[in-house]
């Protein structure tokens, strides 16, 4: 009899520990719980902006192109490395996507951190003009032993571009009010 006391006791002791463990356990992850912003406003900054990117860039590069402001290729004609036609329309445009989910990705990074609505746009699109610029001039300046002068002109293009995609980006943010 005592043994059938004991073990009572103790299923019960047990049984109560397990219910306040199960009632104080932290309560599991969610989705929402890691993304800290409003996930209607948060569609609505990306169903914009991501179009919006896109239109900037191929008007960027229309208005390169039709300007003749693009590098010359006399270099890369003589090695006989030039691109005898321009890229297919859908390659640019991938392209261009996937820039514009990098850029919407940093900004969304950054966004708030600067103090000024307006500086969060800015500072992402510097930040992403560092890769798309400087960096590309030098990867390929490095390897082919290609003179920088036609490649940097457009880096510098592409930072005025940059900046304006920034811009674009956080008055698209403080139009959807979209916050953290």
């Amino acid at each position: 009899m005592d043994f059938a006391r004991y073990q009572s006791t103790m299923m019960a002791a047990v049984a109560t520990a397990m219910t306040a463990a199960v009632a104080t356990a932290p309560e599991p992850p969610h989705f929402t719980r890691f993304v800290r912003y409003h996930l209607t406003a948060l569609g609505r900054f990306l169903a914009i902006s991501l179009p919006l990117l896109i239109v900037l860039m191929g008007l960027f590069s229309l208005a390169i192109e039709t300007t003749s402001l693009a590098p010359s290729m006399a270099a890369l004609e003589s090695r006989g490395l030039a691109r005898p036609e321009a890229l297919p329309f859908g390659i640019s445009a991938a392209g261009w996507l996937i820039e514009a989910l990098a850029l919407t990705a940093l900004f969304l990074l950054i966004q708030g951190r600067t103090g000024a609505w307006w500086m969060d746009g800015v500072v992402a699109g510097l930040i992403g003009w560092v890769f798309r610029g400087p960096i590309l001039v030098l990867s390929i300046v490095s390897l082919s032993r290609l003179a920088s002068e036609p490649w940097w002109p457009m880096a510098l293009r592409w930072l005025v571009l940059y900046t304006l995609c920034g811009v674009a980006l956080a008055t698209t943010a403080q139009a959807v009010r979209l916050k953290r």
